[in-house]
């Protein structure tokens, strides 16, 4: 059962671009998993898996990484391992993409999917390890350069949900130090019970454009 405010709940406010992945990703049924860049691993529940193992930079509180590698450092991990790995919103927060790619190439199987996210239009997070946003256009040529085929394409967050977002956390400042006034905070907590999930199923759900160049995530998924 979802917990009420869960990411895939009508009451969060990230419901639109976590229904778009489990949508993309919960679909098909995979033999061999790595998570990359997993942090809390909050897609693993969605996925059909036999094997489901995680890399990071750092051990997450419920200490399920198994691979915690240097920026940078190669995985003790032999080739041509997985039949898919995630890599969900990692790519802006790494200082080389490029050896996140051949790393990605080098550890699946052939034919296995990569499947991709990464933020377009979305304030600075994470700081200082927030580094770039790329455009569809730029990650198509960076994969396909990397040997990558098969690239497909899905734009999340469409206009109305990227105005919300950026009007939601404006006051949210380099560091994730929340400067909002006692009256935005309680106009929003509000806001956010009531009509929020209104929205979630509604004026958010519209669909995103191919064309459109305005979006607050893109999902992206290529085959090795």
């Amino acid at each position: 059962m979802i917990k009420k405010f869960s990411n895939t709940s009508i009451f969060n406010s990230d419901y639109t671009y976590t229904r778009d992945i489990v949508k993309l990703i919960g679909s098909d049924s995979y033999d061999d998993v790595l998570d990359y860049g997993a942090r809390e691993c909050p897609y693993k529940k969605f996925i059909n898996h036999k094997t489901y193992q995680t890399l990071d930079i750092k051990q997450n509180s419920a200490e399920t990484i198994t691979h915690v590698v240097k920026p940078n450092q190669k995985a003790d991990i032999k080739d041509n391992s997985f039949d898919l790995i995630l890599l969900t919103d990692v790519i802006a927060h790494v200082s080389d993409a490029n050896f996140v790619f051949e790393e990605c190439y080098r550890l699946l199987k052939k034919n296995g999917t990569l499947f991709l996210t990464t933020p377009f239009i979305y304030r600075e997070n994470g700081v200082p390890d927030d580094h770039l946003r790329y455009t569809s256009f730029a990650l198509e040529k960076i994969l396909k350069d990397h040997g990558y085929t098969s690239f497909n394409q899905k734009k999340s967050g469409n206009f109305y949900y990227m105005i919300y977002t950026l009007i939601n956390e404006k006051n949210i400042d380099n560091g994730e130090v929340v400067t909002n006034s006692i009256i935005f905070k309680y106009f929003f907590k509000l806001f956010n019970i009531t009509i929020l999930p209104l929205l979630n199923i509604s004026l958010f759900s519209l669909s995103v454009n191919p064309k459109s160049s305005s979006y607050r995530h893109l999902i992206i998924t290529v085959k090795k």
